[in-house]
């Protein structure tokens, strides 16, 4: 198999269920289930969910999943988050129906359609909006905020500080942005698979350009008008959620940013460090993307919690 099929090939094997749900815990038994909307329009695919007996309107959360497309797993979180008092959309951005097949040049607008769609549904307070994405996700979502100003609150999962190559196994004779911009390719940082690797974390740490360096890739965080919440693993498997998180932090801190960040690292996890609760069973998966799974149990214990406390200040005042 030619070098770069085989590098692709390698990234869509470990990246795709990794943003991290891995397997899926089980919702609060509590809760009672939300009202669930499926969303088919011309270039959005999505689901929302409302608060069961939701009277009025409640703060609204957009959620975006990583590189396994579709809107099952990035649709476990926002039911979480929907039991817990929010409206929330699940936005798919490739490999859904009306959608591109792969990770390639995805229009960043179509965010902003499901912006306009949430806006108007009469249970969604868009006065009190959240952002949530969890690894490609995180890419998105800090790309996104950085460019609307509705936005309260943010939460960035082992999250990337820049624009990283796409993945298209149907097309792998040349390098593309995964993200576009008015029709435009967004400036990347493209793999290094001039020499042979020896996993997927080597080859995103090899092709990881130096703090300051990364050019026109590195994702404007500075224009976010909204507090951010990063969470990153110490043992992510498929990049190096920890030093990109602080190098977020670091450019805001450098810029004196208005807002309030924080950075939460949980040095034995992860790259499936977010999302609810798991089992020690579903822990012991989750190293499949790096960490222990003592560690993984762990921080999954906590980590949700962080989490809804950091929307809860934000967007319940």
């Amino acid at each position: 198999m030619n070098r770069r099929l085989a590098l692709l090939a390698l990234i869509a094997a470990c990246a795709g269920p990794a943003w991290a749900q891995g397997p899926a815990a089980a919702p609060p038994t509590a809760a009672p289930e939300p009202t669930v909307v499926e969303v088919r329009e011309p270039g959005l695919y999505a689901r929302m969910f409302a608060p069961a007996g939701l009277q009025g309107r409640a703060p609204a959360i957009l959620v975006l999943g990583g590189s396994e497309g579709g809107v099952e797993a990035s649709g476990r979180m926002a039911r979480r988050l929907a039991q817990a008092g929010y409206v929330t959309l699940a936005v798919a951005y490739f490999a859904a129906d009306g959608l591109p097949p792969a990770l390639v040049e995805i229009p960043i607008e179509t965010f902003d359609r499901a912006l306009a769609w949430l806006e108007r549904r009469p249970e969604a307070d868009m006065g009190r909006l959240g952002l949530i994405g969890v690894s490609k996700g995180a890419e998105a979502a800090l790309i996104e905020a950085s460019r609307r100003r509705e936005f309260h609150a943010v939460v960035a999962g082992v999250p990337s500080n820049v624009v990283w190559q796409g993945i298209d196994l149907s097309n792998w004779t040349q390098a593309k942005s995964s993200w576009s911009i008015g029709g435009r390719p967004m400036d990347f940082v493209p793999y290094d698979a001039s020499q042979p690797f020896t996993g997927i974390r080597d080859l995103y740490d090899r092709s990881m350009r130096s703090e300051g360096q990364e050019g026109a890739a590195a994702i404007p965080v500075e224009r976010i008008n909204a507090d951010l919440l990063l969470i990153s693993g110490g043992q992510d498997g498929l990049w190096n959620s920890t030093e990109m998180a602080a190098r977020i932090k670091r450019r805001l801190e450098a810029r004196r940013w208005a807002h309030r960040v924080e950075h939460i690292d949980y040095p034995a996890a992860g790259h499936g460090v977010v999302g609810g609760p798991v089992t020690l069973e579903q822990a012991q998966q989750l190293t499949q993307v790096g960490g222990t799974a003592e560690g993984n149990y762990a921080a999954r214990q906590e980590v949700w919690g962080r989490i809804l406390a950091f929307f809860d200040r934000a967007l319940k005042p």
